[in-house]
């Protein structure tokens, strides 16, 4: 069996540049710029594609992030043409519906499907961390990527506990899970800092790093806006 290292390609470069440069999770922002680049391309390129509309159809439109996500685009054109076929679907369920169960909803038919078919953004972005993810896990154990992660804030929880989910052997276990203490640990120091310096016989020491570690705290517990 030959003993060669994997080559390093572009997945891995994109993610080490973002363990470098983000400001908080990186595994986040890097499904942040893709779902971005999705919705670009969908609404610059593709929404007069017969395919994209056929299975956009077939999954009943986006998750209710996603739309919300789409929305805050302002592309009012081509969200107009996309959800003109969502609107007439949702009618055309509603033909009929006096004269069957009426435990058969338009909100059960549309959860069935969607289940079903999934969300295509969330596709895209579950696709993205799973590559993203193993690649990590394959690269971990190298120097560059490993200075990087040292010098990182680390994962959200809900990334954190995605890698944990991937094969790897107890090594990168181990690295992960005592990073990941050490960077709750450092923020918790920092959260009890900012609690300590609102009592007012410590308010005129000023706030420094500790400033907005409430609002890192809810990040990392849940993602960044728009992730998980």
């Amino acid at each position: 069996m030959s003993g060669r290292q994997p080559t390093k390609h572009t997945t891995y470069y994109e993610l080490l540049d973002a363990v470098r440069n983000a400001a908080g999770c990186p595994l986040c922002d890097i499904e942040a710029s893709s779902v971005k680049r999705y919705f670009e391309s969908l609404l610059h390129e593709s929404v007069n594609d017969p395919g994209v509309r056929e299975a956009l159809t077939r999954s009943r439109g986006y998750c209710h992030r996603h739309a919300h996500y789409l929305r805050s685009h302002g592309n009012g054109l081509g969200i107009a043409i996309l959800y003109q076929d969502q609107i007439s679907l949702f009618l055309c369920s509603l033909d009929g519906l006096e004269t069957i169960a009426s435990k058969v909803t338009p909100k059960r038919m549309y959860t069935r499907r969607q289940r079903a078919e999934g969300c295509p953004a969330c596709r895209t972005q579950n696709g993205c961390r799973s590559r993203y993810g193993s690649t990590l896990i394959e690269w971990i154990h190298d120097q560059e990527m490993r200075s990087g992660l040292d010098a990182s804030r680390g994962f959200c929880v809900p990334h954190f506990l995605a890698l944990l989910d991937m094969p790897m052997d107890t090594k990168a276990r181990a690295f992960l899970i005592e990073m990941q203490r050490a960077r709750m640990t450092s923020l918790l120091r920092e959260l009890e800092e900012f609690h300590r310096k609102h009592d007012y016989r410590f308010s005129d020491e000023g706030f420094g790093s500790e400033s907005d570690s409430w609002s890192r705290a809810i990040r990392t517990m849940v993602g960044e806006d728009g992730g998980f």
